[in-house]
């Protein structure tokens, strides 16, 4: 059995969400959230849209890809 790939998105709003939803639709990839917010993460991963929430941007580290859905000033 293959490894899945991680794939991290920083930014669970409206993109970032849809971003997550999409991709963890594909299968065979675990999608991690990461916001701001500490209480989106959670919210993410309890409607199914995450499949692990982070904390700390030192997982970096573990992931595959990364999905920047931040606002830019």
């Amino acid at each position: 059995m293959s490894k899945k790939n991680k794939v991290l998105v920083v930014g669970l709003g409206l993109i970032g969400a849809s971003f997550a939803k999409a991709i963890k639709q594909v299968g065979h990839v675990e999608v991690l959230g990461y916001d701001v917010d500490k209480q989106v993460p959670q919210e993410a991963l309890a409607l199914d849209v995450i499949d692990q929430a982070v904390s700390d941007l030192g997982r970096l580290v573990e992931v595959d890809a990364l999905i920047m859905a931040v606002p830019v000033m």
